[in-house]
């Protein structure tokens, strides 16, 4: 995963709906200031620290979707 479209469809695997990633890019872009929602274009240190961030959160990109 290296964009941010990526990452927010892995996310909406992962938690099951597209209405529940709201809490979640909340909490991200108070970490990182970098929203899931958007479709800009980060570069690839943006996406490593929004990764790093998932991960603090407890949400592991490359588990399983439920």
């Amino acid at each position: 995963m290296n964009t941010l479209p990526e990452i927010r469809e892995r996310m909406v695997q992962l938690l099951g709906h597209a209405d529940k990633l709201s809490f979640i890019n909340a909490r991200l872009v108070l970490r990182t200031g970098i929203s899931l929602t958007l479709d800009a274009h980060c570069s690839p240190e943006e996406v490593t620290r929004v990764k790093g961030a998932l991960q603090d959160m407890g949400y592991v990109l490359d588990a399983p979707a439920r």
